[in-house]
C-alpha cells in the first residue's frame, strides 16, 4: 500500500540486501488544503495497480543532469573542491557547457562573453567572469581531467555552442577546441532558443531558412572532423512541441520553426525542446484542490503527449530536454510556495522518471539549474545553495536530496526499466486534460548485472488517497528495504548541508524519510 503523495522503489536480490525506494508525497499538503478531503476515493484493493517492468535499456547519464550555468552566470572555477563535492555528491549524470541564453553571447576560447554585447546576461555577469583569468570558464577547463563535468556519469559535458553573435565561419574555426571531448563522440546543441521572439533572434534569423543555412557548414564540418557526435537542434518549447497535434497547426514563429526543421532534418540527428509549462494557468483557483497532484503528475502527461506529437515529425530523432523546471516562482502563488519542497521534488522526479519511460526517444533530460548563490540574480530555482561564491559549504533542499537519490540508482545500475501499469484509480485532474487517464502511480525501475539479477523500483503516489501496488519482479524476493519520504510538507525548504559522501542514502534532511525494512 502506498500512502498519498508517496512515491516508492522496492528493490530484489537472490544474492544481497537491496534498496527499496519510496518516494513520499504530500500528505499533510492535502490536510494544508482541506478542499483536497473531499476528493472521490476508490477500493484500491479491489483493483490494485499492475506495475510490470518491460526490459531493461543501458542506463542514459544525460537523462540524470543539469543545465549548469556555471561560468557565465555563476564564476566558480571548474575545479573547485565545492563544485566537485557538488556533482559527486548529487551523483550528476551529465552537465552543459556554457548553459541555454547565455550559449548565443559565449567565446567557449576565452570563456567570456563576446565583445560588445548588450544582452542582460552580459551587462549582469560580464564584470565578474572578466574578472577572472582569460580561460578560466573555457570549454577546455570545463573538460579537463579537473574540470566538474569529469566528475559526472558521462564524463563530459554537453556542449551549446554559440551561433547566434559570431559568424558561421568563425565558429567553424572553433571546432578544434571540441578536442579531445569529441574525438570519441559528444553532444552538440547548435544555439539556444533562437524560435524565440528575442529581438537579438529575429534579426538574426528572421526565419528558420535562415538558420538553417548558418548551420549547413557548421554541421559539414562537424560531421568531417567528429563522425562520433550527435548533433542538435533547437526545435521549441513544450507547447509548440505538443501544438504539432493540432489540426490546423497554429500560425506562429515557433510552429514555422519547428516544422521547417522537420523539413531538413536530414541535418541533425536530434531537437532540442525546454519546459517550464507548469505555471498560474494550471495552478488557478478553479484546480486548488488538485494542486499536489497536478504538481506531482504534470510531467507525465506532458511528456506522454509530446512524444506522441512529435513522432511524425522527428520519428527517428532524439528528444534533448535540455532544460526543464516549473514556471518561474512569481508566476503563481503556490509555485513560490513549493520552491526546494519535496513537492518540487517530485515534480522533478516525474521528469527524469518521464525520460526512463520514453527513453527510446528522449536522451537528454537536464534540470534548470544547479546552483542558488546568494548575490546571484539567476539562481532562484537551483538546488544547491552557496553562501558565496567562494563557500566550500553546498547546502541542499528537498529537489536535490530527491534528485541525488535516484542519481544514486542510476549510478550503481546498468540498466534502466520503464514499466507498464494496469488497473487501479486514476490521478484527479480536474479540468486539465494533459492528466486525464493517468494511473495514480508513476514508476520506473532500475537493475544490474546482464540478465538483470535484481530490481529497484521508484513509484511516486500522486493521488489524495492509499493506493495498493502489486510490483512485478524480475528475480525472487529475498530480502529488502523501503525507503520513504515525505513530501507533503510544503515548509520542508529549509537549506540544509549536503552531506559529503555520495554512498550516504537517504540524506536526513530537509525532507523526513523512514526506512522499513521487508522480507
Amino acid at each position: 500500500h502506498v500512502r498519498p503523495f508517496h512515491s516508492s522503489a522496492y528493490g530484489t536480490s537472490p544474492s544481497r540486501n537491496v534498496n527499496v525506494v519510496m518516494i513520499s508525497t504530500p500528505i499533510l499538503l492535502f490536510l494544508f488544503y482541506s478542499q483536497v478531503q473531499s476528493l472521490p476515493r476508490s477500493h484500491s484493493d479491489d483493483n490494485p495497480i499492475v506495475v510490470t517492468p518491460r526490459e531493461g535499456v543501458p542506463i542514459e547519464p544525460m537523462l540524470f543532469g543539469v543545465n549548469d550555468i556555471i561560468g557565465p552566470v555563476n564564476p566558480i572555477p571548474y575545479d573547485s573542491p565545492q563544485l566537485i563535492q557538488t556533482v559527486q555528491s548529487l551523483n550528476l549524470g551529465g552537465m552543459r557547457y556554457p548553459g541555454g541564453t547565455v550559449a548565443n553571447y559565449w567565446n567557449i576560447t576565452s570563456g567570456r562573453y563576446v565583445a560588445k554585447c548588450n544582452a542582460s546576461c552580459c551587462t549582469a555577469f560580464g564584470s565578474m567572469v572578466n574578472k577572472f583569468p582569460i580561460g578560466t570558464f573555457s570549454l577546455a577547463n570545463m573538460a579537463s581531467t579537473e574540470g566538474m563535468s569529469s566528475y559526472t556519469m558521462a564524463g563530459k559535458p554537453l556542449i551549446d555552442l554559440n551561433c547566434l553573435t559570431q559568424t558561421s565561419a568563425a565558429l567553424i574555426d572553433q571546432l578544434d577546441l571540441l578536442d579531445p571531448t569529441c574525438n570519441s563522440g559528444c553532444l552538440i546543441e547548435l544555439a539556444n532558443e533562437l524560435y524565440l521572439n528575442g529581438e537579438d533572434y529575429i534579426a538574426t534569423f528572421p526565419t528558420v531558412d535562415d538558420y538553417i543555412k548558418y548551420i549547413q557548414p557548421v554541421v559539414s564540418k562537424i560531421r568531417e572532423k567528429f563522425p562520433k557526435a550527435i548533433i542538435s537542434v533547437p526545435a521549441g518549447n513544450s507547447g509548440s512541441a505538443t501544438s504539432l497535434a493540432k489540426k490546423p497547426l497554429p500560425s506562429n514563429r515557433q510552429t514555422h520553426w519547428i516544422t521547417g526543421l522537420a523539413n531538413r532534418s536530414d541535418l541533425f540527428d536530434a531537437i532540442t525542446i525546454h519546459d517550464y509549462t507548469l505555471n498560474s494557468g494550471y495552478l488557478n483557483n478553479k484546480t486548488k484542490e488538485y494542486w499536489p497532484s497536478i504538481i506531482a503528475a504534470f510531467p507525465d502527461g506532458l511528456y506522454k503527449n509530446m512524444v506522441a506529437a512529435l513522432k511524425p515529425y522527428f520519428s527517428s530523432k532524439q528528444y534533448w530536454f535540455s532544460e526543464y523546471n516549473t514556471g518561474r516562482p512569481h508566476e503563481a502563488d503556490f509555485l513560490r510556495e513549493i520552491q526546494g519542497t519535496g513537492l518540487h521534488g517530485l515534480h522533478t522526479l516525474s521528469h527524469i522518471m518521464s525520460g526512463i519511460q520514453y527513453s527510446s526517444n528522449i536522451k537528454v533530460m537536464f534540470y534548470h539549474s544547479l546552483l542558488n548563490v546568494n548575490g546571484s540574480g539567476w539562481g532562484e530555482r537551483g538546488m544547491v545553495w552557496l553562501d558565496s561564491f567562494t563557500s566550500t559549504m553546498p547546502k541542499n533542499n528537498g529537489v536535490s536530496q530527491l534528485f541525488a537519490h535516484i542519481n544514486h540508482l542510476a549510478n550503481t545500475s546498468s540498466h534502466m526499466h520503464g514499466v507498464d501499469l494496469k488497473g487501479g484509480p486514476t490521478v484527479p485532474h480536474g479540468s486539465i486534460n494533459v492528466l486525464a487517464n493517468l494511473s495514480c502511480v508513476q514508476a520506473v525501475g532500475f537493475s544490474s548485472g546482464i540478465p538483470e539479477s535484481d530490481l529497484t523500483y521508484v513509484v511516486i503516489n500522486r493521488c489524495g488517497e492509499t493506493v495498493s501496488v502489486n510490483l512485478k519482479l524480475i528475480a525472487k524476493f529475498r530480502v529488502g528495504k523501503i525507503v520513504m519520504y515525505d513530501c507533503s510538507d510544503v515548509k520542508n525548504n529549509k537549506w540544509t548541508v549536503m552531506p559529503s559522501s555520495k554512498e550516504t542514502f537517504p540524506w536526513p534532511n530537509p525532507v523526513q524519510s523512514t526506512v522499513k525494512s521487508m522480507s
